[in-house]
This record gives structure tokens, sequence and C-alpha cells, in this order.
């Protein structure tokens, strides 16, 4: 097990899952998706009747970012759990925005958690660089296993209706019908993209890798930020 974090960014559709799972496999980390973390709390049966919870859930619908104070506070609260039981941990697509990342009167950003937690020259973060009609292409041919959340491209319609891991159907998700997909993308530009800047101002290094690629190429150029 490594004590290192891996943040992994990009658009909608760049593969940021997939690597994170790989990375986490390679080096014994904690996959900590905060994505599908969001997603569990939004769809938990037992927050039917918090209003909070709900109006994240409309805005995740809709294919904006949920709310900031509600998003950092219950990312925070897990992210210091895994870094207190000594885990390394890889996250992708998150923080989402500078709010999420950095600090403000009263509370530390992710980036100073895990500088706390790992110290910087232990904190790796990789953008993967995909083009918007790539990201469209790929998420409008993707779909989702309900029971074990796995994600599949469907390349050829028809091809694949059930997940091969656990056999449970397939389904497509909300936020991946294009027109949602192309708001995705704006709300990743306004509101993620700024980060990037902020981090160069702090002296993060940033690693840019091409996206398009197939998994296992983008994996291997990841490698080669991570010391051994």
């Amino acid at each position: 097990m490594k004590r290192i974090s891996v943040i992994i960014y990009g658009p909608p559709g760049s593969g940021k899952s997939t690597q994170a799972e790989l990375v986490a496999n390679h080096f014994g980390l904690i996959r900590f998706d905060t994505g599908k973390y969001i997603a569990s709390e939004i769809y938990d049966p037992n927050n039917r009747k918090n209003k909070t919870v709900m109006r994240q859930k409309m805005l995740y619908e809709k294919g904006m970012l949920c709310d900031r104070p509600w998003v950092y506070r219950i990312v925070s609260r897990q992210l210091k759990k895994i870094i207190a039981a000594g885990y390394g941990v890889v996250l992708s697509g998150s923080p989402r925005d500078p709010y999420e990342a950095f600090d403000a009167p009263g509370r530390p950003g992710v980036y100073t958690l895990l500088k706390r937690g790992y110290g910087k020259k232990k904190i790796f973060t990789f953008i993967l660089n995909v083009r918007p009609e790539h990201s469209v292409s790929r998420n409008s041919g993707r779909k989702l296993c309900g029971v074990c959340r796995r994600a599949y491209i469907i390349i050829k319609t028809g091809v694949l209706s059930a997940c091969p891991f656990c056999g449970a159907p397939l389904s497509i998700r909300k936020d991946d019908r294009k027109i949602i997909i192309v708001d995705r993308l704006e709300e990743y530009k306004k509101q993620t993209q700024p980060i990037y800047a902020g981090l160069r101002r702090l002296d993060y290094q940033i690693n840019h890798i091409d996206g398009e690629r197939p998994p296992y190429k983008v994996f291997s150029d990841i490698l080669k930020f991570i010391p051994k």
C-alpha cells in the first residue's frame, strides 16, 4: 500500500473512473469515487424526505453541479476518515471547483487536507485531455449496471444488454443523455477548469495526459509520473 494521493481530472467521458480504478489497484489505494458517493446520497431511499438532498438530486439530474457547501461537507468528511485510517487515496473529478479545492475562512480546502495527510510532494494531479465531441460520443454510448455500478461503453447498439460481471440489466444514466452531456461540459469548463490556474499559483504539479487513447496507454503514461 502506498501513502500517496492521486487526483484525476478531465471532462465527462474522459475515462477518469477507469484510470482511478487502475491506479487504485496498482498502488493499493482507496478509490474514493466522489461522483458515486454523491449519487449514493442522492438516491438513498432514506433521504427522500430530506429537502437539501432532494435539491441536490434535481441539480444532478439536470447535469449541473450540486451545491458546493453540501458537496464539500460530505466529501471532506469521508476524506478525513480515509487519511486518518492511514490509507492512500485516488480521487476522480474531485474536488470539483475552487470552492472545494482551496481554503476559505474557517475551513481547509481539499488540497490542504491532502497536503496535511500526505505531504505536498505526494499529491499527484492528472488532467485527461479529451475533445468535446469525443466526450459526447463516449458518454452517449455508456450504460450503467444498476447493481455493481460498473459502466460500459457500448460501441454497437444491442451488443451488450447485461453486465458481464454480475449479469444485471444495463441502462443509460439520466445524466448521459446528449443534451445533458453538453450542459455538463459547460459546467466543467466554468466550474472545474479554474482549479488548474489555482494549482499553478500554489506551485502544485499538474500532469497532462492524452485521454483519447485506449485506457491501458493512458494508464501507462500516468505511471511515468508516480515514483515506484
